[in-house]
């Protein structure tokens, strides 16, 4: 789970996010967040 990387020299724009926001597990925190709650039955 130690691992990073440098996405500074990516010319993608979902790279530059990760590069502002931190780890890519932000990323995927941040879209269930707006996504809403979601159950299972």
């Amino acid at each position: 789970m130690g691992r990073t990387a440098d996405y500074s020299r990516q010319s993608c724009s979902i790279a530059a996010t990760l590069e502002v926001i931190g780890d890519p597990w932000t990323l995927l925190v941040i879209r269930d967040a707006f996504n809403g709650v979601s159950r299972f039955e």
